[in-house]
């Protein structure tokens, strides 16, 4: 005669080995997806504080940053040397729409590094030229 397994006991491990494997799998899944963030992007957390409405030069606003921030800046000076003043509100500001703010008006861009350094350089112009046949337009590096 064959041997039988108590159901209470059997039951009770693959339970437990079921369960204990699901959450060994939930941790490792979350710890995956969790770590393929990107690398250089600005945090949620990164709040300027503005202590009163004011306008501020490009320059005020980097070193606004920089000491409440700690990020560093890398920018051609021509680029930023006859920017208009930057009107602030007084309150919490994320860094990111700052300089959006600021760097708007030149039309320059920015990209932050993995060192905490915001490189700021002139934004690509779309050249966009007519198209012969047809109408509409077309950037002018489109080749056929």
């Amino acid at each position: 005669m064959m041997k039988v397994f108590k159901s209470q006991y059997f039951n009770g491990y693959i339970r437990k080995l079921l369960k204990n494997t699901l959450r060994t799998v939930i941790v490792m899944c979350s710890a995956f997806a969790f770590g393929l963030g990107p690398n250089n992007a600005f945090s949620q957390k990164d709040v300027v504080l503005v202590e009163e409405d004011t306008e501020i030069s490009v320059y005020s606003m980097f070193e606004l940053i920089r000491e409440q921030i700690g990020y560093n800046f890398v920018f051609n000076d021509d680029l930023v040397s006859n920017a208009p003043l930057i009107e602030i509100k007084q309150g919490e500001i994320l860094v990111q729409n700052l300089l959006e703010k600021g760097l708007a008006p030149l039309n320059c861009s920015f990209e932050l590094t993995e060192n905490k350094t915001v490189v700021v350089k002139r934004a690509e112009e779309k050249d966009l030229s007519p198209i012969k046949k047809g109408g509409g337009y077309r950037p002018s590096n489109y080749n056929r």
